[in-house]
């Protein structure tokens, strides 16, 4: 796997403005900044590890169901007269698992940035991780022996608004994992050679333009 601090072939960008300054003829000034070409085949490596880590996500949530598997067949046996104790145990796991597709969703969008520097394609990266987390998830539910095992799904609401709540909530995964993801992109190149020559590239524009 390429280092993100490596150099790569870098690309010249010029700009030239024409001003009007006191006491002196027009000038040109002229923003000569060197930007390093990004990486190839930047889009695979997204989603394969976009696909990666929403996978990862699901077997996580899945292993953690399982390994409490007497626990969740307890509560749904009790029902609404459950003790406060397992309601508060299966809260627990529940933000347990939520917490481990977060932290898979950034470090997913950080590796990814590691080998493609694009920040974007973390962000991409991410949305596939929330999402692929989502309809896994909802997906083993209706399994049958699984615990939570859901069996008259479709008699207990219309069917319209069960997609259109399974699509809200799709979406609602979906842009958290990518905003996560997008923040561990942005810390995996943060002193990248890329970003540091275009934030140098604005300074000079702004420089030039005042």
């Amino acid at each position: 796997m390429r280092d993100s601090e490596k150099q790569y072939p870098r690309q010249r960008v010029s700009q030239r403005r024409s001003t009007d300054m006191p006491y002196r003829d027009q000038w040109e000034a002229e923003i000569d900044v060197i930007l390093p070409t990004l990486p190839e085949n930047r889009l695979p490596t997204t989603t394969i590890g976009g696909v990666i880590g929403g996978l990862l996500a699901v077997l996580l949530t899945v292993v953690v169901t399982l390994m409490n598997a007497p626990l969740y067949q307890e509560a749904a046996r009790l029902s609404d007269s459950m003790s406060y104790t397992t309601a508060s145990t299966i809260f627990g796991l529940t933000c347990l698992t939520d917490f481990l597709a977060l932290l898979i969703c950034f470090f997913t969008g950080f590796l990814v940035a590691k080998r493609v520097v694009q920040r974007l394609q973390g962000f991409f990266a991410g949305i596939l991780v929330g999402a692929i987390t989502y309809i896994g998830n909802s997906v083993v539910l209706y399994i049958p022996g699984y615990p939570g095992h859901i069996a008259h799904a479709a008699s207990t609401a219309p069917a319209i608004n069960g997609l259109l709540a399974m699509l809200v909530f799709l979406l609602a995964y979906a842009l958290i994992g990518g905003l996560i993801a997008l923040w561990g992109a942005s810390t995996a190149t943060r002193k990248h050679p890329y970003y540091l020559a275009k934030a140098e590239q604005e300074e000079a524009t702004t420089t030039a333009e005042a």
